[in-house]
C-alpha cells in the first residue's frame, strides 16, 4: 500500500464522525479505512449483526477475537514492535489504524504508540 494524501484525508474524514456502536465504532472505522486503501470489502461479515458495546464484543469473541479475524482476512502480525503507516492496531482490545505517529481510532480518539500492544499489516491473500 502505497501511502499518499487520499490516505491522511480519508483518515482524517473517518477519524472525525462521531462514535456509534451500529454504524462508527472500532471496527467499521478500520473496515472503511481499509476498503479506502485496498478497494477490498473487510467489513461484509459484520454487516446488519453490530448493534451496542455488549453485542459488539460477543460478535468479536465468537470469531476469536481481533487476531483471529485480522489473520484470515489475510493480516499478518509485525514481530518486531515497527508499525507503518497505514497498518492496523490494538491497543485496550480497540482497533485503529497507525498514521505514522499515533494509533487512530473510531469517533476522534488516539492512542500513543507506546500504548499500542499489537500491529497488523495487509499481505493479499
Amino acid at each position: 500500500m502505497y501511502i499518499d494524501s487520499s490516505f491522511y484525508n480519508k483518515l482524517q474524514e473517518l477519524h472525525a464522525i462521531k462514535f456509534n456502536w451500529r454504524t462508527n465504532c472500532c471496527g467499521t472505522f478500520v473496515g472503511k479505512m481499509l476498503e479506502h486503501m485496498y478497494q477490498k470489502d473487510f467489513l461484509s461479515e459484520f454487516k446488519d449483526k453490530l448493534k451496542d458495546e455488549k453485542t459488539n464484543s460477543l460478535l468479536i469473541a465468537s470469531k476469536g477475537g481481533w487476531h483471529n479475524i485480522l489473520t484470515s482476512a489475510g493480516f499478518v502480525k509485525r514481530n518486531d514492535r515497527a508499525m507503518y503507516a497505514g497498518d492496523v492496531v490494538i491497543c485496550e482490545n480497540a482497533i485503529g489504524i497507525y498514521d505514522g505517529t499515533k494509533g487512530l481510532f473510531a469517533g476522534g480518539s488516539f492512542r500513543n504508540k507506546g500504548r499500542i500492544t499489537d500491529c497488523y499489516h495487509y499481505t493479499e491473500k
